[in-house]
């Protein structure tokens, strides 16, 4: 674990057995600022449930404050219904 990893990024990847599968930071921003607005993987609605379970909230805002994620789009992510289609 590299000490700037951000807890949320190791909360989503510790829930993932197959560490081929793993995120990157990168990754979980783009999941974040896209959410509503395309499918998503069948490991992307994971990610979204573990985010929206288990994720402490103090996690989340260090996440959105590092990347500077707008709060719609926190709000999009954490209110969504991961495995319903979310494109329309």
């Amino acid at each position: 674990m590299r000490p700037n990893t951000p807890a949320l990024l190791l909360s989503a990847n510790c829930s993932i057995g197959d560490k081929s599968q793993h995120i990157t930071s990168d990754e979980l921003y783009k999941l974040f600022m896209t959410i509503g607005k395309r499918k998503l993987t069948t490991l992307e609605k994971y990610i979204v449930e573990i985010i929206q379970t288990e994720a402490q909230e103090e996690e989340i805002q260090n996440f959105q404050n590092r990347y500077k994620i707008p709060s719609s789009q926190v709000k999009a992510l954490l209110e969504c219904s991961p495995y319903a289609d979310l494109t329309n």
